[in-house]
């Protein structure tokens, strides 16, 4: 899919230096690839903490009660 967006030249160049990739449009793609993989993961172990602190066995996600209110 091809869509256009304003990112800084600045921007760019730090994404490619993080990518190691040399054309534009494939570190773009692999930055936003890697952000969505981390924001899924993210949101999978949130949702592994709600639901084991419900079962009143917790694994270690705490933080999740405050995202997902659980009770009164």
């Amino acid at each position: 899919m091809r869509i256009a967006v304003g990112i800084k030249e600045a921007m760019i160049a730090g994404v490619m230096a993080m990518t190691d990739e040399t054309p534009k449009s494939p570190a773009i793609n692999k930055a936003v690839e890697e952000f969505v993989w981390r924001r899924k993961k993210e949101f999978g172990s949130l949702i592994r903490g709600a639901i084991s602190i419900m079962a009143g066995k917790p694994i270690g996600v705490i933080r999740c009660q405050m995202a997902f209110p659980i009770g009164n």
